[in-house]
């Protein structure tokens, strides 16, 4: 009991059987949620490529890699939280934690992905468009916005921000997972109408 009461002093600790932290099943079945569909848009991505190859010669360019992984990505910052919150870890250090983590990820696929379209916009592979900028500025606003999370600077070290950002990663991979269908399908058009000609 004496053991039990000074761990439930220790900042870094929270009292699992008192109400104040009864939110974090939810924050499980959220973060749960989200990783379950980061693995359906990677398994479909696979198909859809699977397909891409077998009808003409292709292969993977920058924006499937970023769909992979944007969704890899929120499969891993969705799965990263939950051994925090199972083992009474106070949600003050948990989430500031994993909002460093993914920041850091975060920037480093920004940084990547950039220098990969300049490349290939270099080389006449690929145009600028957009959404090359749009995926740029949102990164950016990613990262930020996980930072001032971290550091409690701004937002109380809180799941919301957290959520807000994988729900910003989830939305950017499928997104680009349906103009992966949609080009599919104008390419197969195309194909199809050469080829009756």
């Amino acid at each position: 009991m004496t053991s039990a009461l000074r761990i439930d002093r220790m900042p870094l600790f929270y009292n699992r059987h008192s109400g104040a932290q009864g939110g974090s099943m939810e924050d499980s079945d959220v973060l749960i949620g989200l990783a379950q569909i980061a693995i359906a848009i990677v398994g479909f991505s696979g198909l859809v490529s699977v397909f891409r190859s077998a009808n003409r010669a292709w292969r993977p360019d920058a924006r499937f890699w970023a769909m992979i992984t944007e969704s890899s990505g929120t499969l891993v910052f969705a799965v990263l939280p939950l051994p925090f919150i199972q083992s009474g870890i106070a949600p003050e250090y948990t989430w500031s934690i994993c909002s460093v983590l993914f920041a850091l990820f975060s920037a480093a696929f920004c940084v990547f992905h950039v220098r990969e379209l300049r490349r290939r916009v270099a080389s006449g592979q690929y145009y600028k468009s957009q959404i090359t900028t749009l995926f740029t500025v949102s990164n950016i606003i990613i990262v930020v916005v996980l930072l001032l999370n971290a550091s409690g600077l701004v937002f109380e070290r809180s799941f919301t921000p957290y959520l807000a950002c994988l729900v910003a990663y989830t939305v950017g991979s499928t997104l680009t997972f349906v103009r992966m269908i949609y080009i599919s399908l104008v390419s197969s058009d195309e194909v199809a109408g050469q080829s009756g000609n």
